[in-house]
Protein backbone atom coordinates (compact mmCIF):
# COMPACT_ATOMS: atom_id res chain seq x y z
CA UNK A 1 0.00 0.00 0.00
CA UNK A 2 3.22 2.36 0.75
CA UNK A 3 4.12 1.68 -2.16
CA UNK A 4 1.21 2.63 -4.44
CA UNK A 5 0.96 5.83 -2.66
CA UNK A 6 4.63 6.60 -3.18
CA UNK A 7 3.94 6.17 -7.16
CA UNK A 8 1.84 9.37 -6.97
CA UNK A 9 3.67 11.53 -4.61
CA UNK A 10 6.02 14.01 -6.28
CA UNK A 11 9.48 13.36 -7.10
CA UNK A 12 11.05 16.94 -6.97
CA UNK A 13 12.36 18.61 -4.41
CA UNK A 14 12.52 22.08 -3.12
CA UNK A 15 15.51 22.68 -4.93
CA UNK A 16 14.83 21.43 -7.73
CA UNK A 17 11.43 22.98 -8.30
CA UNK A 18 13.22 26.41 -7.41
CA UNK A 19 15.40 25.67 -10.32
CA UNK A 20 12.19 24.95 -12.38
CA UNK A 21 10.96 28.26 -11.49
CA UNK A 22 13.55 30.24 -12.56
CA UNK A 23 14.28 28.11 -15.84
CA UNK A 24 10.82 29.03 -16.48
CA UNK A 25 10.84 32.85 -15.41
CA UNK A 26 13.93 33.68 -17.23
CA UNK A 27 13.19 31.95 -20.57
CA UNK A 28 9.90 34.12 -20.42
CA UNK A 29 11.99 37.11 -19.85
CA UNK A 30 14.21 36.36 -22.94
CA UNK A 31 11.21 35.52 -25.28
CA UNK A 32 9.29 38.84 -24.49
CA UNK A 33 12.45 40.49 -25.43
CA UNK A 34 13.47 38.90 -28.33
CA UNK A 35 9.83 38.27 -30.01
CA UNK A 36 8.84 41.86 -28.49
CA UNK A 37 11.70 43.58 -29.08
CA UNK A 38 11.97 44.73 -25.57
CA UNK A 39 15.87 45.09 -24.96
CA UNK A 40 16.76 47.45 -22.17
CA UNK A 41 17.89 50.68 -23.41
CA UNK A 42 18.66 52.09 -20.23
CA UNK A 43 18.28 51.11 -16.09
CA UNK A 44 17.81 54.90 -14.55
CA UNK A 45 18.05 53.46 -11.10
CA UNK A 46 21.74 52.61 -11.72
CA UNK A 47 22.56 55.14 -14.18
CA UNK A 48 23.24 52.75 -16.99
CA UNK A 49 22.84 53.34 -20.84
CA UNK A 50 22.58 50.12 -23.27
CA UNK A 51 24.17 50.42 -27.00
CA UNK A 52 23.63 48.48 -29.59
CA UNK A 53 26.79 46.33 -28.12
CA UNK A 54 25.57 46.17 -24.67
CA UNK A 55 22.40 44.99 -25.33
CA UNK A 56 23.59 42.17 -27.22
CA UNK A 57 26.14 41.00 -24.05
CA UNK A 58 23.27 41.53 -22.61
CA UNK A 59 21.21 38.94 -24.18
CA UNK A 60 24.67 36.78 -24.34
CA UNK A 61 24.26 37.06 -20.24
CA UNK A 62 20.43 35.94 -20.39
CA UNK A 63 21.50 33.03 -22.80
CA UNK A 64 23.93 31.44 -20.82
CA UNK A 65 22.38 31.90 -17.48
CA UNK A 66 19.41 29.93 -18.71
CA UNK A 67 21.52 27.55 -20.09
CA UNK A 68 23.59 27.10 -16.52
CA UNK A 69 19.25 27.19 -15.05
CA UNK A 70 18.49 24.51 -17.83
CA UNK A 71 21.54 22.28 -17.17
CA UNK A 72 20.61 22.81 -13.22
CA UNK A 73 17.21 21.39 -14.08
CA UNK A 74 17.97 18.53 -15.51
CA UNK A 75 20.82 17.01 -13.46
CA UNK A 76 18.69 17.92 -10.44
CA UNK A 77 15.24 16.56 -11.78
CA UNK A 78 17.14 13.58 -13.04
CA UNK A 79 18.59 12.79 -9.54
CA UNK A 80 15.39 13.70 -7.80
CA UNK A 81 13.79 10.97 -10.40
CA UNK A 82 16.67 8.53 -9.43
CA UNK A 83 15.85 9.59 -5.68
CA UNK A 84 12.01 8.74 -6.10
CA UNK A 85 12.75 5.26 -8.24
CA UNK A 86 15.34 3.45 -5.55
CA UNK A 87 12.88 4.23 -2.80
CA UNK A 88 9.53 3.20 -5.00
CA UNK A 89 11.77 -0.17 -5.78
CA UNK A 90 12.87 -0.70 -1.86
CA UNK A 91 9.24 -0.15 -0.56
CA UNK A 92 7.91 -2.51 -3.39
CA UNK A 93 10.62 -5.31 -2.11
CA UNK A 94 10.18 -4.40 1.57
CA UNK A 95 6.39 -5.06 1.00
CA UNK A 96 6.78 -8.17 -1.06
CA UNK A 97 9.16 -9.74 1.79
CA UNK A 98 6.61 -8.74 3.96
CA UNK A 99 3.88 -10.87 2.40
CA UNK A 100 6.28 -13.85 2.35
CA UNK A 101 7.12 -13.22 6.26
CA UNK A 102 3.65 -13.42 6.50
CA UNK A 103 3.01 -16.17 5.19
CA UNK A 104 5.57 -18.14 6.14
CA UNK A 105 4.23 -17.40 10.08
CA UNK A 106 0.98 -18.56 8.50
CA UNK A 107 2.28 -21.90 7.84
CA UNK A 108 3.97 -22.26 11.07
CA UNK A 109 1.27 -21.74 12.92
CA UNK A 110 -0.73 -24.04 10.50
CA UNK A 111 1.97 -26.81 10.81
CA UNK A 112 1.91 -26.35 14.44
CA UNK A 113 -1.68 -27.14 14.78
CA UNK A 114 -1.73 -29.76 12.65
CA UNK A 115 0.94 -31.49 14.45
CA UNK A 116 -0.34 -31.16 17.60
CA UNK A 117 -3.66 -32.94 16.29
CA UNK A 118 -1.66 -35.35 14.30
CA UNK A 119 1.35 -36.18 15.33
CA UNK A 120 2.22 -39.22 13.34
CA UNK A 121 1.81 -37.75 9.96
CA UNK A 122 4.44 -37.96 8.34
CA UNK A 123 3.47 -37.02 4.37
CA UNK A 124 2.17 -33.14 6.14
CA UNK A 125 5.73 -32.65 7.89
CA UNK A 126 7.83 -33.31 4.42
CA UNK A 127 4.56 -30.88 2.87
CA UNK A 128 5.67 -28.23 5.33
CA UNK A 129 9.58 -29.04 4.38
CA UNK A 130 8.69 -28.34 0.98
CA UNK A 131 7.13 -25.11 1.57
CA UNK A 132 9.90 -24.14 3.89
CA UNK A 133 12.41 -24.73 1.06
CA UNK A 134 9.95 -23.36 -1.32
CA UNK A 135 9.89 -20.10 0.63
CA UNK A 136 13.29 -19.82 1.77
CA UNK A 137 14.35 -19.83 -2.35
CA UNK A 138 11.37 -17.20 -2.88
CA UNK A 139 13.27 -15.03 -0.04
CA UNK A 140 16.65 -15.28 -1.42
CA UNK A 141 15.29 -14.72 -4.97
CA UNK A 142 14.00 -11.33 -3.35
CA UNK A 143 17.91 -10.55 -2.14
CA UNK A 144 18.82 -11.78 -5.62
CA UNK A 145 16.25 -8.88 -7.29
CA UNK A 146 17.19 -6.47 -4.65
CA UNK A 147 20.68 -6.75 -5.54
CA UNK A 148 20.08 -6.35 -9.28
CA UNK A 149 17.97 -3.29 -8.96
CA UNK A 150 20.94 -2.06 -6.59
CA UNK A 151 23.50 -2.55 -9.70
CA UNK A 152 21.03 -1.22 -11.80
CA UNK A 153 20.73 2.45 -10.41
CA UNK A 154 24.40 2.43 -9.51
CA UNK A 155 26.37 3.99 -12.42
CA UNK A 156 23.25 6.51 -13.16
CA UNK A 157 23.34 7.34 -9.75
CA UNK A 158 27.39 7.68 -9.54
CA UNK A 159 27.19 9.51 -12.93
CA UNK A 160 24.55 12.25 -11.76
CA UNK A 161 26.04 12.81 -8.33
CA UNK A 162 29.16 13.77 -9.95
CA UNK A 163 27.43 16.17 -12.10
CA UNK A 164 25.19 17.43 -9.27
CA UNK A 165 28.50 18.07 -7.37
CA UNK A 166 29.99 20.55 -10.14
CA UNK A 167 26.74 22.33 -10.73
CA UNK A 168 26.24 22.38 -7.10
CA UNK A 169 29.36 23.73 -6.22
CA UNK A 170 32.15 24.45 -9.14
CA UNK A 171 30.02 26.44 -11.73
CA UNK A 172 29.06 28.90 -9.39
CA UNK A 173 32.39 29.29 -8.23
CA UNK A 174 33.57 29.60 -11.71
CA UNK A 175 30.70 31.43 -13.28
CA UNK A 176 31.50 34.28 -10.13
CA UNK A 177 35.86 34.30 -11.03
CA UNK A 178 34.69 34.95 -14.57
CA UNK A 179 32.33 37.76 -13.75
CA UNK A 180 35.17 38.84 -11.26
CA UNK A 181 37.68 38.59 -14.42
CA UNK A 182 35.54 40.79 -16.21
CA UNK A 183 35.08 43.60 -13.56
CA UNK A 184 38.31 43.95 -13.16
CA UNK A 185 39.47 44.43 -16.72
Amino acid sequence: MEATTHRINDPLSDVTRKVRRNVIVTSTVALIMIYVNLLPSKIDSLGIKFDATHQAILLEIIFFTLLYLCISFLVYSISDFLKWKISLTDLVLKEEHATVENFIEEQRVRRSKSELTNASNIESLSDDEMEKFKLSEYKQKLKEELSARTKLYKGPVTIVSVIRAFIDFLAPVIIAIFALVQLKL
